[in-house]
């Protein structure tokens, strides 16, 4: 049930419920493919204003009319990690299942969140283009066994993995067993677990 305030583009409230208005909701999926295939939220921002796709338009009840803009980077990035488009609902940190029908299916999400996640490690490390692995000869799945960077190209995007070594080579006999682990996840965990330790004056 929404609980009030404006609803996101691609939804519209009817009886305190997010329905869905397919034309917004036809420009959400194809932001959402098109960060997939840009990869960068400046280059998604300056495609969609140069296509005149703008934020949603909405006339109150004396009138006025709100939105209707360019959209912004940091409008973006958070429509791009909202969770509504998911059909939930997020209260506290927590997501929902929500009573309204999802826009996104779960591969579009999942890819969203890979770049995303990705890019706030290369943001962070200042990595280049060339995609290095951070973490290359430093983890291991919980076998002990080493987890070796490697990588796989879908439609033209790439995405990174960390993979048990047992499965490249082909030793492994359940496939099962092994661990296949996106490098963006893992990498932003260990980032983030770095800077809570550093963070804490108890261990300078």
């Amino acid at each position: 049930m929404w609980m009030g305030g404006l609803p996101p583009l691609g939804y519209v409230v009817r009886d305190r419920k997010l329905v869905i208005n397919a034309e917004e909701a036809r420009t959400v999926v194809h932001i959402f493919r098109r960060y997939v295939q840009l990869r960068s939220v400046r280059a998604l921002k300056e495609e969609l204003d140069t296509a005149g796709i703008r934020s949603k338009r909405r006339t109150f009840a004396d009138r006025t009319v709100y939105g209707g803009h360019k959209l912004s980077r940091g409008a973006l990035y958070l429509m791009l990690q909202n969770r509504i488009y998911r059909g939930e609902i997020t209260h506290k940190g927590s997501a929902y299942p929500g009573e309204h029908k999802a826009i996104l299916d779960q591969t579009l999400w999942d890819n969203v969140q890979a770049v995303l996640a990705e890019n706030r490690v290369d943001r962070a490390t200042g990595a280049d283009a060339k995609y290095p692995s951070l973490l290359a000869g430093l983890a291991f799945d919980d076998t002990g066994e080493r987890l070796t960077p490697t990588h796989a190209v879908k439609k033209g995007t790439r995405y990174r993995y960390y993979v048990s070594k047992s499965l490249i080579t082909g030793a492994a006999k359940d496939h099962s067993q092994g661990r296949r682990i996106p490098a963006g996840n893992l990498e932003s965990l260990v980032i983030g677990r770095l800077r809570t330790f550093l963070a804490d004056p108890g261990h300078c």
